[in-house]
């Protein structure tokens, strides 16, 4: 089994829009989205992998959620840098979860941390 540091990071990511995105006019919009996709290739090449994205406005106060996995926190941490640059924070609000991938097994000591 590889190191606990080999492991990849899980990351769950809880957004919404907040009201200055719904401020912005469609050109302003497309600006943000193509300097975000720029962001999000820049993460892809250095081996972050988006799982996946979803709707859940009915089950929870956030009104969608990303699973990712990434290599390393560093890759992650230029990620979060990169999106505040582009002024991301200023249209969503977030909210993260991150903990390291393990193989739960039959016994005990696996459950728990």
């Amino acid at each position: 089994m590889s190191a606990p540091s080999a492991q990849p990071l899980g990351w769950i990511k809880f957004w919404k829009p907040k009201d200055d995105w719904y401020y912005l006019v469609p050109g302003e919009r497309q600006t943000y989205l193509d300097s975000f996709a720029k962001v999000v290739a820049h993460a892809t090449e250095r081996g972050a992998r988006l799982v996946g994205t979803y709707k859940c406005r009915g089950q929870s106060p956030w009104a969608r959620f990303e699973v990712w996995e990434f290599p390393d926190l560093q890759v992650l941490i230029d990620m979060s840098n990169q999106l505040e640059e582009i002024g991301h924070f200023q249209y969503f609000a977030e909210d993260h979860t991150l903990g390291r991938r393990y193989v739960r097994t039959g016994h005990a000591d696996s459950w728990v941390i």
